[in-house]
């Protein structure tokens, strides 16, 4: 084995030099040099898109020092088993398919991808080398030594498999010169990769950082120990306190203990022969570590009884999972944890007191059967104000309590789940399955999101209109309300509306501020146009004395039915002829009422004619303002006037009949009508006739 060590110096050398070669490839290098010169120059990721196959007289694969790059294998295989070892100055007595003295990362990202060994091996970590495999298979067949050879680096494991079929020194062989201290080789696994037997030199060191999935028989081996059963020595994560050797790991006939002062490792026969059995008041010595393989999943729970004040820690393999002294509060530690079945459990039971490590004491350990709860829905959405609703988780062995374990916006029934929202916002809604003596406790929750809710802004109150009573311009509604929305006067307003929780409400805008909203009163409708009015002609043609009689002083009146001018008392005067408007003026509570069209009729001369009616009795037709005019009458027999009667016009009419039944007039008389101004007398007009 030490033969590949006594080259290392020579080829660190000679990898030094290739570097200065790579470059542009030349036309005649083949496919196996072309992937050599990406390992070796390359500082990043190598990702194979083919496979390649070493010829006889190629040479290893290198990864000088200072240079980092990843090859992934994507699915491919390397195959170096052609590989023969060269007895020349540049290389080593060995043709492993990686020589790594840089760091290189081994993956396979597509999966089925294969490193395939030489008769000397397949990968070689030299001094100062780091190489991190995570995933392939390494495989030898037949090989001279050993599938991967860790001389003085780093090999770490996380996934994969590693073997090696008939290889002297197993799957992987991890050396140390027992003649230089400087140098030293690490072999780390964690995760479950699969590995063949690991062979280990003097003083070499395995760190084991999860769970190992090992072949059968025992797969690792000493140089320097009696027994070939050994198990895997752990260096990290050992526990504190108690005694000064602290159980570390478990084989059927040997388990190892490292001193916890000196950090040194030996052999022992194992303290535990057996597992702690769940149920049983387990005996127990203070100060030691017990091994506990879980036969099921499920929550298991460790306590002591007696009246010795106990401290209880239990690991996972190297992990501490949990631990309690019950704050020394009381004598017996308590603690669970969930479990897989199968795995490898540590409780550590010492004395709270140094000096009761050494004595017996009792552990009971109990059992919880998994169950699970949940429902149906991870989420619900509701509104505020929505009714109450009930979500009830399933699945539950045993009784369930709800509760609301975060957020105020809602509560809910422990009993039946029945849910109450109380405001806008979030809420969790928890719901615990019981723990009893048979099943485990078991939760499952759900987020309530209740969002606010979306008012409608108001709007006024449209056609308002003054009655003498108040009257309300803007309603209030659910979840907001008005202030300034209730006048009697006519005039404009302004009202506010509020929401009456902005964390519960929102407008129809997204918004929360208050709004303002104008809305008005305005006047009534005014009266009913007036009635009784009546125009008088003026007295002269073309004349300005005009009038309309009937109208008060609430009255006004307009010749365009545009510009009114109110009325001074109960006639309008000095009108012309023509069309006019009259209403009822405009107050502080109403309109101006409806017009009343009123007609000033044009002046018309007085006419006057007359006739016998056959009885000696002559009739004036009149057409005249009235009261306005005097009828005098005369007539004369055989032609001559020989008297004169006048008479007034006493009917209240301006136009119409007079019959004068007093003149006995004969036939053939002359007579003579004059109509004459009633306060002049000046004559007007004159009607003859016989």
């Amino acid at each position: 084995m030490k033969t590949k060590r006594a080259f290392a110096f020579l080829l660190t050398l000679c990898m030094a030099v290739s570097l200065l070669h790579v470059g542009v490839l030349a036309e005649d290098e083949t496919e196996w040099e072309r992937l050599q010169a990406l390992l070796s120059g390359t500082e990043g990721t190598v990702k194979l898109t083919q496979s390649y196959t070493a010829a006889a007289g190629d040479r290893s694969l290198e990864v000088p020092g200072e240079t980092t790059v990843t090859l992934d294998l994507n699915g491919h295989t390397i195959d170096g088993s052609a590989l023969e070892t060269l007895e020349t100055p540049e290389t080593l007595e060995t043709n492993d398919v990686l020589i790594v003295y840089g760091a290189l990362t081994l993956k396979d990202s597509a999966g089925g991808g294969k490193l395939v060994g030489s008769d000397d091996g397949a990968i070689y970590v030299g001094d100062g080398g780091k190489c991190t495999m995570t995933g392939g298979t390494v495989s030898a067949k037949n090989a001279a030594h050993v599938a991967v050879y860790v001389d003085g680096g780093s090999f770490t494991v996380t996934g994969g498999a590693i073997t090696a079929e008939n290889a002297d020194y197993g799957a992987v062989y991890v050396y140390v010169d027992e003649d230089e201290d400087s140098r030293s080789s690490v072999f780390t696994v964690s995760g479950a990769p699969a590995i063949g037997s690991v062979y280990l030199g003097s003083g070499a060191v395995i760190t084991v950082g999860g769970a190992l999935t090992w072949t059968t028989p025992l797969p690792v081996k000493t140089e320097d120990t009696p027994t070939d059963k050994v198990p895997v020595i752990i260096t990290s994560g050992l526990p504190e306190g108690g005694r000064d050797e602290q159980f570390i790991s478990v084989d059927p006939d040997y388990a190892v203990y490292t001193n916890a002062r000196s950090g040194e490792a030996e052999l022992r026969p194992s303290q535990t022969d057996e597992n702690i059995i769940v149920g049983n008041n387990y005996p127990v010595t203070l100060g030691n570590t017990y091994a506990f393989i879980p036969e099921d999943d499920g929550t298991y729970i460790f306590y002591s009884v007696g009246e010795m004040d106990t401290v209880g820690t239990l690991y996972l393999g190297e992990d501490e999972i949990t631990n309690d002294d019950d704050s020394g509060e009381g004598n017996n530690f308590r603690i669970s944890a969930f479990l897989n079945a199968g795995s490898m459990c540590r409780l550590c039971v010492r004395g709270k007191s140094d000096d009761d490590n050494g004595k017996n004491c009792t552990v009971v350990v109990e059992y919880r059967a998994v169950q699970t709860i949940s429902f149906a829905s991870a989420t619900q959405a509701k509104i505020y104000g929505d009714a109450d609703f009930t979500v009830t988780a399933t699945g539950a062995k045993t009784s369930v309590s709800y509760q609301v374990t975060e957020g105020e916006a809602a509560t809910v029934d422990s009993a039946t789940g029945a849910v109450h929202i109380v405001k806008a916002g979030t809420a969790t809604i928890t719901a615990t399955a019981e723990e009893t003596n048979a099943y485990t406790s078991a939760t499952a929750s759900y987020t309530l999101t209740v969002d606010p809710k979306t008012v409608t802004i108001p709007t006024a109150a449209t056609g308002l209109k003054w009655t003498g009573n108040e009257q309300t311009g803007v309603v209030a509604g659910t979840g907001y309300t008005v202030a300034n929305s209730k006048a009697t006067a006519v005039g404009s307003y302004t009202a506010t509306a509020t929401l009456t929780s902005t964390t519960n409400y929102k407008w129809s805008d997204n918004t929360t501020a208050a709004k303002s909203i104008a809305w008005s009163i305005a006047k009534a409708d005014g009266p009913a146009a007036p009635t009784g009015l009546t125009g008088v002609a003026p007295t002269t043609d073309g004349g300005s004395d005009g009038k309309i009689t009937g109208v008060t002083t609430e009255m006004e009146y307009s010749a365009d039915g545009s510009s009114y001018t109110a009325c001074s008392g109960t006639e309008i005067t000095g009108l012309s002829a023509g069309t006019y408007y009259v209403r009822y003026q405009e107050t502080a509570t109403h309109e101006a009422g409806a017009a009343a069209t009123v007609q000033v009729p044009a002046y018309t001369p007085p006419t006057v004619s007359g006739s016998f009616d056959g009885s000696g009795k002559l009739v004036a037709t009149v057409t005249a303002p009235k009261d306005s005019v005097l009828i005098a009458v005369s007539y004369a027999s055989s032609g001559k006037m020989t008297d004169t009667k006048t008479y007034e016009v006493t009917a209240a009419v301006n136009n119409g009949t007079h019959t004068f039944d007093t003149l006995a007039m004969a036939s053939g008389n002359t007579y003579k009508i004059m109509l004459v101004d009633k306060a002049t007398y000046a004559p007007l007009c004159a009607a003859w006739g016989n």
